[in-house]
């Protein structure tokens, strides 16, 4: 069966909860998730031009263990995430799901059968997720946008950049530990907790409602406690820079893992994926293509509101 590929929304940076989790679907409407026991992530060698890469590699373990202590360590999940040495890297589907910064140019660069794909400059971070026709995910590259950004670990006296991809920039900082626990929300298979129009229709979250308007949600036109459950999510599609309420997964993110990966059902199956060489992701390519794949930017607006697709 040939992998699919396909772009979702991922964070606003602003603050809550949502009333029921949100998972994400093919275009067919399927909930995606991984089918196996574990997944490995894996960092580029490259790093961050804002942090060493010791710490980068301590917030990676760090945004892993936010999700997993309060899925897989309080036994309602059987997913396990892993961590990859650093290796030098490209996001593209070879089943490697890599975590890579991007400081030269804010693209997905271009392949054989792929075009160059560029994001927008208010994007702090994008997850790309590739799945089957049937949902099941074979690959998840997370980009991170230092054309625009920097990226601190709080707390951090750091000042924003004002360069960025070899231009005079001024940058917005972003936690990097609250955008990755987000970003890794996305590679489980989670969606936003608000509709943000990147999609037709509203999505629906786990009891069949459709999730609020993010427009109602941020002038706070839905009752004040969904505003609170919504907004207080790891996976709610905004943060403010400086930010770092995502970091940890509240009950509504907690129930989304356990609900896609609960204990009960665990395949027991941890086999690592062997990497496809020279993979590209042939975006669109619907009938006989190789892959969709679902795309999560973390967007920051002018308004200073961080925002995720």
């Amino acid at each position: 069966m040939r992998p699919r590929l396909v772009v979702v929304a991922t964070l606003f940076l602003v603050g809550g909860i949502a009333r029921g989790y949100v998972r994400s679907r093919t275009d067919k409407g399927v909930p995606i998730a991984w089918p196996g026991s574990c997944v490995w992530v894996q960092p580029d060698s490259a790093g961050s031009i804002d942090l060493p890469i010791d710490t980068v590699l301590q917030v990676i373990d760090k945004s892993i263990s936010n999700w997993q202590t309060v899925t897989l360590g309080a036994g309602c999940s059987y997913l396990k995430i892993n961590r990859d040495a650093p290796a030098a890297l490209e996001a593209h589907l070879d089943h490697i799901n890599i975590i890579k910064f991007r400081s030269d140019k804010w693209c997905r660069p271009g392949e054989p059968n792929t075009p160059e794909m560029c994001y927008s400059p208010s994007a702090a971070a994008i997850t790309t997720v590739f799945y089957t026709a049937d949902g099941q995910i074979v690959d998840a590259d997370v980009e991170l946008n230092q054309c625009n950004f920097t990226f601190v670990w709080l707390p951090s006296n750091v000042q924003p950049r004002s360069t960025g991809c070899g231009m005079a920039v001024q940058t917005m900082d972003s936690d990097l530990e609250n955008t990755l626990t987000h970003e890794l929300g996305h590679l489980q298979g989670l969606d936003h907790t608000c509709w943000d129009h990147v999609l037709p229709t509203a999505p629906l979250d786990d009891m069949g409602n459709p999730i609020p308007d993010c427009n109602d949600v941020l002038n706070h036109n839905v009752p004040p406690d969904e505003y609170q459950r919504i907004v207080q999510s790891t996976m709610f599609n905004f943060a403010t820079p400086g930010e770092t309420i995502k970091r940890m997964p509240k009950t509504d993110d907690i129930n989304g893992i356990c609900g896609i990966y609960p204990s009960a059902k665990d395949p027991k199956s941890c086999m690592r994926p062997s990497p496809v060489q020279g993979g590209g992701c042939a975006v669109g390519a619907r009938s006989g293509g190789l892959a969709f794949a679902l795309m999560t930017l973390m967007v920051i607006l002018l308004v200073r509101r961080n925002r995720y697709y």
